[in-house]
């Protein structure tokens, strides 16, 4: 930098010129050939048309003449910058405005999404789905397209879930009831089907129930607590097979066939849980459970007419009487009868003499036997 004044040379960093100890006078953005013109300038502009050193004034002339040409320089590339800047600011509005007017297309996010899935990016294009719902809360077209890629993933619980809300949404959606079919039948989720059919009364979607509305089995006698012994009948309505068990497990798994009736002769309880199948489905009805409590006694023994402890002078018959579902047993020498004695069918005879009639009773369901009866009967025959 050199000065204004004198034109001597000044260090970078100096504020007076060393030689004539003027105020050194930078001018920004110069180069060293503007510096040079300018001090030329100067040195031109000491002395006037008289000989006379130049004014101030001339000189602060000189200086703003060439500030103006330099910004005459400068002008193109402060507009060609903010024309540029503006052009920046116009593509960011325009690519914000496209981005918020996509995100808030239904239709856009939709086109995504099948793309995507033209492509196999199943994850993508549910993500696009996603932003679709959230556009059209209530939307079945966007619910039905993100089930068919659950199916293909075999997520068959977020199908199940959007399958619902189809329904929830349109009550008699076909293809939804025959999808949730699909899947329970295939979880053999029978119970969830009986469930799924209480939510139309449309005959055709209710065609796609048949073989898994099973009508229950019809169980006899009723539950509760029984004296004596029991036998379960069970009745299909269809004449479908019944399958039961008598431990509470689950009949759907470890059940037997029912073919007659079931006789429970032991005291204690039974918890008997029985269904129907239907074979070409292999769905299960809703279940029966009942609860039998068996608290079960030896019959009663046997009673006689007439009465024994008289003595009979004619031929008489003995008539024994014992509880139903028993039969009775009897002998005449005094001994305990037993199952191998001697069987009571009809009136018997009293032999000749003094003989004690012992006699028992033993239920045929239970096997209990009763105490032992016994009567002294005496037939003496009388000489005329």
């Amino acid at each position: 930098m050199k000065c204004v004044n004198c034109g001597a040379h000044i260090k970078d960093g100096s504020v007076y010129c060393p030689m004539c100890g003027r105020e050194a006078q930078v001018v920004n953005g110069y180069t060293s050939l503007e510096d040079d013109l300018l001090h030329s300038l100067l040195r031109e502009g000491v002395e006037n048309e008289a000989g006379q050193p130049s004014s101030y004034k001339m000189r602060r002339a000189k200086e703003e003449q060439l500030r103006k040409q330099k910004r005459k320089q400068q002008l193109p590339v402060l507009v060609t910058c903010g024309i540029l800047f503006v052009c920046i600011l116009i593509g960011v509005g325009i690519k914000t405005y496209v981005d918020y007017k996509n995100d808030n297309s239904y239709e856009y996010q939709m086109e995504m999404a099948a793309n995507e899935v033209i492509d196999h990016n199943y994850e993508l294009a549910l993500n696009y789905y996603a932003r679709a719902l959230a556009i059209r809360p209530t939307d079945i077209t966007c619910r039905m397209e993100m089930v068919e890629i659950d199916m293909l993933r075999s997520d068959y619980d977020a199908a199940i879930v959007l399958l619902q809300e189809v329904i929830q949404l349109e009550e008699n959606h076909y293809k939804a009831y025959e999808l949730l079919i699909d899947i329970y039948k295939e979880r053999k989720q029978y119970d969830q089907i009986r469930n799924l059919a209480k939510f139309t009364k449309e005959p055709k979607i209710l065609a796609l129930f048949e073989g898994y509305l099973i009508d229950v089995p019809v169980l006899y006698p009723e539950d509760g607590k029984h004296k004596t012994a029991v036998t379960i009948t069970m009745i299909s309505v269809a004449d479908e097979p019944i399958y039961y068990t008598l431990d509470g497990s689950d009949p759907r798994e470890n059940g037997i066939l029912y073919v007659k009736g079931i006789p429970l002769k032991q005291t204690g309880e039974y918890i008997v849980r029985a269904v129907c199948k239907n074979i070409e489905s292999g769905a299960y009805s809703e279940e029966v459970k009942k609860k039998y409590s068996l608290s079960i006694e030896p019959p009663d023994a046997p009673r006689t007419t007439p009465a024994g402890g008289s003595v009979f002078s004619e031929l008489t018959y003995v008539t024994l009487y014992a509880e139903e579902d028993c039969s009775i047993y009897y002998t005449w020498d005094g001994s305990t009868p037993t199952v191998e004695s001697e069987k009571y069918s009809i009136p018997v005879a009293i032999p000749e003499g003094e003989h004690i009639l012992s006699a028992i009773a033993v239920n045929e369901q239970t096997g209990l036997t009763s105490a032992v009866m016994q009567e002294r009967f005496t037939y003496v025959i009388t000489m005329e």
